[in-house]
């Protein structure tokens, strides 16, 4: 059974129109998302496997903040009513096999991402695998593959197409630490020329590959892509996503796979196998690229060129001019290095949280990886989690380690049936039901679900305590500011009842809209303490640029440096700019970015740039006039280049500010002042024509140029804040409004300086009014008074 069917609503706001595809880990439909009104493809678990909901969630986490124009974009994560799914574009488009045919059949059906192929990742057990077989079972094995029709006439111009857009997806995903592993065509789809890979749902971390490798303890994958080096050794690298694209190329340059689907079979046969050559069946075959093919599916991973190197060989370079990014080694912190390391070799048996703050891009995670991977160590476990700002999922804080502590207790039935209040368990972590003795499950609730909620957190405290095998253990959250408050009741009860040497390590941006932690550090006393992240050096960030453009000259390192001005988000940009052949002025690196970006990232980037705070979604849409699908590929764009960023926000909706204030007033000068003038007044209109808030229309008007709507703006907003008692923010109100021309509310702001004890400035504004007014004896009244205060 799959969770979703066609004409269902889910949650609150997708509407379900028909099914797309399905496979072993789930089912992805059609669906049509009401709110932001545009079709999204909705994947949801399947039910075959019993850690569909960890695979689900993993595809989400492993590519969710990435974008690229050769990867399928993906947008939400929710967890709610037993269910769980995520969203991410709508590709109606073409199998790639069908797109490079030159007789391509006019009536076939448009094709569906993850729909009409229905060939699904197969799941082989290890032993399986490698279990060897006679001669006529490798026939029949042969035999069963059902491989795609083979193809009289191809165009080689779409095929190199087909192939350098991939090969840069995959460039850009190993950049970025991603290994894909299930490379094939059935995952990839032509929409008008631009190709997409799709499906990562065995997609691999780089700073998770060793904890996950670890678990697996099976060969997955599509058998005909599998590399030789995986299914012999298990061993997993970036390379073996380079094997699968030459698979996928040697396909659609002769109709079939080099080995049809008995790749595994033979390998564990240990015998010698070179894959033929792709010209032997299409002598039509280019000869660059009968060998760039030949190179790719080389048994030694070590003789195949990376994706990078496939793109510059099909193109001459990089076609869309993303470079892979240069790893950069952690630099500078000492102080702060030290100190994190020794919390984490701490081995008093009680929890502790250490909250590591500063502002965006200044390094806490950089620094909580740093420490972590020093500490690391047979005697530390570690779990990670992070909060997303696009992910609804209870608990998020804590999801992702909850689904490692799922995979961890199916590997010991003893201790499933240990642990205490199962049935509240189960209910509030239903991603542990399948593990969990149905017997115990079915105890009564508590009759206060409050008691109820309670008994699952500390059960789930218990199984944290049961499962640190290790001396000591750290869990460590990217970006709590993000948590919801069940998560950071859990985090407290974890210090609290843990008994256990047990470190919590968080990040928290500062910056931005936040949920208070106030209430938590207080709660958990001398078991919390805040490590703030200071600027760095200029040394720290003269080392930095100098890792990042080692050819560069070093006045123009020294610059840079300077020009960071303690920022390591900046130093990494500027030197990232500097390191490459045609730049020579580190100057401009910020405005370098801006010129970068596509007229629609201009356009978002230029909109976020003069909001009077944040921008929404819904502003956005209205002001770039960008249809929704087209505006979430967009800010992902600019969120990938560190332009702009989602920040929290008290709606739960995320909102967005620029990544660095000196990008934002670059952005903002950039555009000039008529511009900015005639974009203050759409804001402005759009205010007016939705929320009316007055604070936002007072200051879009006077930065439009007209005074009297600013005005009439600024004193609806003092007199909102007066209602309020905020007599401080109502002066400043009025003071406006009196500077745009409108003097009638000087009694007002002379009242309001009164109520909030200024009462010298009081003083002056009722003197003025006195002159002013020809009830001028009540006014001076008024500021004898305010003097003798």
């Amino acid at each position: 059974m799959i969770e979703g069917a066609p004409g269902r609503f889910v949650g609150d706001r997708y509407h379900i129109v028909r099914e797309l595809g399905r496979g072993g880990m789930g089912v992805v439909y059609l669906g049509r998302d009401l709110r932001l009104d545009m079709d999204v493809a909705i994947k949801f678990r399947g039910v075959v496997h019993s850690d569909a909901t960890l695979w689900l969630k993993r595809e989400f986490r492993s590519v969710a903040s990435l974008r690229h124009p050769n990867l399928v974009e993906l947008y939400e994560l929710v967890a709610h009513d037993q269910s769980c799914y995520f969203t991410m574009e709508y590709l109606p488009g073409m199998d790639p096999r069908r797109w490079v045919e030159r007789r391509q059949l006019s009536s076939a059906p448009p094709f569906d991402p993850l729909g009409t192929d229905q060939t699904t990742a197969s799941v082989v057990p290890l032993q399986e695998a490698r279990t060897e077989m006679s001669a006529s079972a490798i026939q029949a094995a042969a035999a069963a593959v059902a491989l795609p029709r083979p193809v009289a006439q191809v165009d080689f111009a779409r095929i190199r197409s087909v192939l350098v857009q991939l090969a840069e997806g995959i460039a850009f995903l190993h950049a970025r630490g991603v290994i894909h592993r299930d490379v094939k065509p059935s995952n990839t789809i032509v929409v008008d020329g631009a190709v997409k890979l799709l499906d990562f749902g065995l997609a691999l971390e780089r700073r998770r590959q060793e904890q996950d490798l670890e678990r697996e303890t099976r060969i997955v994958g599509t058998a005909a892509y599998l590399a030789p080096e995986y299914v012999e050794r298990l061993v997993i690298s970036p390379q073996m996503d380079v094997y699968a694209l030459g698979v996928l190329a040697y396909e659609l340059c002769t109709g079939a796979p080099p080995f049809g689907g008995t790749m595994h079979v033979l390998s564990r046969l240990k015998k010698n196998i070179v894959a033929p050559r792709a010209s032997e069946t299409n002598p039509d075959i280019p000869t660059d690229l009968d060998a760039l093919l030949a190179a790719m599916l080389s048994a030694d991973p070590a003789r195949r060129p990376t994706a990078l190197e496939v793109a510059q060989r099909l193109s001459g370079s990089q076609s869309q001019h993303r470079a892979a990014r240069r790893e950069l080694s952690f630099i500078g912190r000492e102080d702060e290095l030290e100190r994190l390391g020794a919390r984490l070799e701490d081995s008093a048996p009680h929890g502790r949280l250490v909250l590591v703050t500063g502002p965006s891009g200044v390094g806490k995670t950089a620094l909580i990886d740093e420490a972590v991977g020093h500490a690391r160590s047979a005697e530390l476990l570690v779990w990670r989690g992070r909060c997303h700002e696009r992910e609804r999922v209870p608990y998020r804080a804590f999801d992702s380690i909850i689904d490692d502590l799922a995979t961890e207790l199916s590997g010991d039935a003893r201790l499933a049936k240990e642990i205490g209040y199962a049935a509240a368990l189960t209910r509030v972590f239903p991603v542990l039901a399948p593990l969990i003795d149905p017997v115990r499950r079915d105890e009564p609730p508590a009759a206060d679900l409050r008691v109820e909620r309670e008994r699952a957190l500390l059960a789930l405290t218990q199984m944290v305590r049961s499962l640190m095998t290790a001396p000591r253990g750290v869990v460590v959250i990217d970006d709590l500011q993000w948590a919801d408050d069940d998560s950071l009741e859990l985090l407290a009860l974890l210090v609290e009842k843990i008994e256990r040497p047990l470190t919590i390590v968080a990040s928290w941006t500062t910056q931005g809209a936040a949920p208070p932690r106030e209430a938590l550090l207080e709660r958990l006393g001398k078991a919390a303490e805040v490590m703030d992240v200071p600027a760095m050096t200029e040394a720290e960030a003269l080392r930095v640029v100098a890792e990042l453009a080692p050819r560069a000259p070093t006045e123009r390192i020294v610059a840079a440096a300077r020009l960071a001005a303690g920022s390591p988000y900046l130093a990494e940009l500027i030197g990232r700019e500097l390191g490459e052949a045609d730049v020579t002025d580190p100057h401009d690196a910020e405005l370098r970015r801006l010129d970068r970006l596509t007229p629609p990232e201009r356009a978002v980037a230029q909109i976020t740039a003069l909001a009077g705070g944040t921008a929404s979604f819904e502003q956005l849409r209205a002001l770039a006039e960008l249809p929704s699908a087209k505006l979430q590929s967009v800010l992902r764009g600019l969120e990938d280049a560190k332009v702009v960023r989602a920040a929290p926000a008290v709606s739960g909706e995320p909102v967005y500010v620029f990544y660095h204030q000196r990008l934002r007033e670059i952005a903002h000068d950039a555009m000039g002042a008529e511009a900015r003038s005639a974009l203050h007044g759409r804001f402005a209109t759009w205010f007016e024509d939705t929320t009316n808030d007055p604070g936002q229309l007072a200051y879009h008007w006077q930065q439009a140029g007209n005074p009297t709507r600013a005005a009439h703006w600024a004193i609806v907003a003092g007199d909102a804040a007066q209602a309020q008692l905020a007599w401080g923010i109502a002066s400043d109100w009025y003071a406006r409004a009196i500077d745009l021309g409108t003097s009638s509310v000087r009694g007002k702001l002379a009242e309001c300086l009164f109520l909030g004890g200024k009462l010298a400035a009081a003083a002056e504004e009722f003197l003025r009014l006195a002159e002013s007014e020809g009830n001028g004896d009540r006014w001076s009244v008024r500021a004898a008074e305010a003097y003798l205060k």
